[in-house]
């Protein structure tokens, strides 16, 4: 009998030993399946944080581009206005001063392909190509980077022809000047001379002057 209750006594001590550690594990790998189920959706938090600041910054930089792309076109119109204003204005000095330039082609490689670049008097930019193909075009049809590079080049030309044209004005007015001044002075010698004709002397010069008139007519009949 008492072989017995020993004999069961070690099999309830040996499933204690077996059960026990077991019961342990699954504890153990729960927990730990637990603490990765959190690890994974703190990860997805994370990674949904982050795609939300990606999207939202990447709103943010659309708009600035939107709004960059209005502005552009805005200055375009702006600067075309402007540039036809400068063609125009360009023009009429030319057209004024009945000048034109040679532009050196290397300066304006926008053109392609030149021999020869001049801005004639009427605003026209003509090409002369390697082939002597000429094509001529109104300098304010071109963009606005080839009217800058244009006026930039021919601006120390025009102040030189402004230059020389003050000085022709200048002699022209100098010269009217003293014309007017000597026909003034013919004008007070004259005076005193009329001053001093008498009604009779007058109507014998008109007499004279008709009968003068009169030959000269017979003269040019015949």
């Amino acid at each position: 009998m008492e072989r017995q209750l020993e004999e069961k006594a070690k099999e309830t001590q040996s499933e204690d030993f077996v059960s026990t550690p077991s019961s342990q594990n699954d504890s153990y790998l729960s927990y730990l399946t637990q603490l990765q189920d959190e690890e994974e959706a703190e990860k997805n938090k994370e990674i949904e944080e982050k795609n939300e600041d990606i999207e939202r910054r990447f709103n943010e930089l659309l708009e600035e581009i939107t709004k960059e792309t209005l502005q552009v076109s805005e200055f375009l119109r702006e600067a075309k206005k402007l540039t036809d204003e400068l063609c125009g204005l360009l023009t009429q000095i030319l057209k004024q001063l009945k000048i034109s330039f040679n532009i050196p082609p290397k300066y304006i490689p926008k053109l392609g392909e030149a021999k020869q670049v001049r801005l004639d008097a009427e605003g026209h930019l003509i090409i002369t190509g390697d082939h002597n193909q000429v094509k001529k075009k109104f300098l304010g049809e071109y963009s606005s980077d080839v009217v800058l590079t244009v006026i930039w080049l021919i601006v120390p030309e025009l102040n030189k022809a402004i230059k020389d044209y003050r000085k022709k004005m200048t002699r022209r007015i100098n010269l009217l000047e003293k014309i007017k001044h000597e026909l003034k002075n013919m004008q007070k010698a004259l005076s005193p001379i009329e001053g001093l004709e008498t009604p009779q002397s007058t109507e014998v010069d008109k007499d004279s002057s008709a009968s003068k008139d009169q030959k000269s007519f017979q003269f040019s009949e015949s």
